[in-house]
C-alpha cells in the first residue's frame, strides 16, 4: 500500500508552502492590518471637509426667535506642522514595505 503523492512543480509547491508558512501569514496578517489602519497615507497633506446641519430650540431669550435651523460645511485643515509630517510619512512608507519583503522571500 504504497501510495504515491503526486508530484507537483517547482512553483506549485513553492505556493504551497508560502499557503502554508506560519510566519509567512504572519508577515501577510501585519501586511493587511497596517494597510487598513492608514489606507491614504498622505491624508494628512489635504483638508477635512464634512458637511453638517444643525436645529436649536431657545426658550431663554424673548426676543430671538424660538426655532434655529443651520447648515454648513466644516473644513480643518493642519497647513503647517512643524516639520512633523515628513518624518512620519517616511517612517508609513517603510513600515508598509517591510512585510511585503518577508512575504515574498
Amino acid at each position: 500500500m504504497d501510495a504515491e503523492a503526486p508530484l507537483l512543480s517547482l512553483a506549485e509547491y513553492r505556493d504551497l508552502g508560502i499557503e502554508q508558512n506560519p510566519e509567512i501569514q504572519a508577515a501577510n496578517g501585519s501586511c493587511r492590518q497596517s494597510a487598513a489602519r492608514c489606507p491614504n497615507r498622505e491624508g494628512g497633506l489635504y483638508p477635512d471637509v464634512g458637511a453638517f446641519a444643525q436645529y436649536t430650540y431657545q426658550n431663554g431669550v424673548p426676543f430671538l426667535p424660538h426655532n434655529n435651523g443651520s447648515i454648513g460645511l466644516r473644513m480643518s485643515w493642519n497647513v503647517f506642522d512643524w516639520g512633523k509630517r515628513p518624518p512620519l510619512l517616511v517612517k508609513r512608507k517603510l513600515d508598509k514595505r517591510k512585510p511585503k519583503r518577508i512575504s515574498n522571500a
